[in-house]
């Protein structure tokens, strides 16, 4: 179950520049506000505006990553992000480390915060514990046979209920989260973070 952060006041495009792995992420960390907000865009979302919106401290860490990878992680963020918008969801800009971005919704107020689901750039999670849909553990994964991945905070349970109901196949299973390949459709994966939205907006 996600955890909840109580704070005084949250940017949610902030970088965390040490954490690398959503399961070990801590949601109660402090988030403060660092260059390069998503916010300060308006318009339609492309692969250029992610990518130019991060702070030279992420950009020069992602450079490590194939151009090719770091292209499809900013594009499926900007499809992401017009598909929140389209929505409507009430969701803060994303919010950046290294090798995730994750999307975050206020509650309350500003006082309490919940990551509802992201994106990773590497799935390489050596110490999440990760399970295929039969309990089986993932074996280490070079980068290139580990693309990036979308990410939400809820159960086995709801997962395989979505799977039955949209045709939403999950691809692994930590304690916290479900990890699901990225379709070329991005909208495929609509019921599941709509779901994870209304979940964790409480509806």
């Amino acid at each position: 179950m996600l955890e909840e952060e109580e704070t005084s006041s949250y940017e949610a495009s902030s970088i965390d520049s040490e954490v690398n792995n959503p399961n070990d992420i801590d949601d109660k960390q402090s988030v403060t506000k660092q260059p390069g907000t998503l916010s300060k865009f308006s318009g339609k979302w492309t692969m250029e505006r992610v990518r130019d919106s991060l702070s030279e401290e992420v950009r020069d860490y992602q450079k490590k990553y194939p151009g090719e990878r770091r292209n499809i992680f900013y594009r499926r963020i900007a499809e992401i992000q017009n598909l929140i918008e389209a929505e409507g969801w009430r969701l803060k800009p994303p919010k950046f480390n290294k090798e995730n971005c994750s999307f975050w919704l206020t509650d309350k107020g500003i006082t309490r915060v919940k990551r509802v689901f992201g994106i990773l750039l590497d799935t390489f999670l050596p110490h999440a514990n990760l399970v295929d849909r039969n309990g089986e553990k993932i074996p280490d994964l070079s980068i290139k046979s580990n693309p990036p991945r979308i990410f939400a905070p809820i159960t086995e349970e709801e997962a395989k209920q979505l799977e039955r109901q949209h045709g939403c196949g999950f691809w692994g299973i930590t304690e916290r989260n479900i990890y699901y390949n990225i379709p070329d459709d991005i909208t495929e994966l609509r019921p599941v973070l709509e779901f994870a939205y209304n979940k964790h907006l409480g509806q």
